[in-house]
């Protein structure tokens, strides 16, 4: 269980989930910018660790044409939730639209690491969480 303090990926393994990907560019002189919104700090899954971007940034710009420029931006990439939370807040974001849970798309399953993440962060910025009201 992810309130133990472990990092094990046992239980709960998306595979692939952050290589899934649409059509960036559209034709010559295509300009696009894919943002992920990983936060590495935490997580354990490869898929949300700096190396992944990086590579997959490299894979990108090796699969598109030389006049194609795609970046792809991870701005909380280095960021834990407490923080994102506390930029979500100093940026007036709806974070009642934002999700987090692997398990469920209608309503919180409060046992996955994503549910247990996102609620430390909420509780150690001294927030409560809108998606709980």
């Amino acid at each position: 269980m992810w309130g133990d303090g472990s990092r094990s990926l046992h239980v709960c393994a998306l595979p692939q989930c952050h290589l899934a990907r649409r059509r960036l560019g559209r034709g010559p002189g295509s300009q696009r910018g894919v943002l992920w919104c990983p936060c590495a700090a935490d997580s354990a899954y490869p898929g949300t660790q700096p190396a992944f971007f990086s590579a997959f940034s490299e894979v990108t710009d090796r699969s598109t044409a030389d006049n194609t420029d795609i970046e792809i931006c991870t701005p909380l990439l280095h960021m834990d939730k407490t923080a994102i939370v506390y930029l979500g807040l100093q940026l007036q974001a709806p974070l009642h639209l934002t999700w987090s849970c692997y398990e469920h798309q209608d309503h919180r399953c409060q046992r996955c690491h994503s549910c247990h993440v996102r609620a430390q962060g909420f509780a150690a910025a001294g927030v409560l969480d809108p998606l709980m009201t």
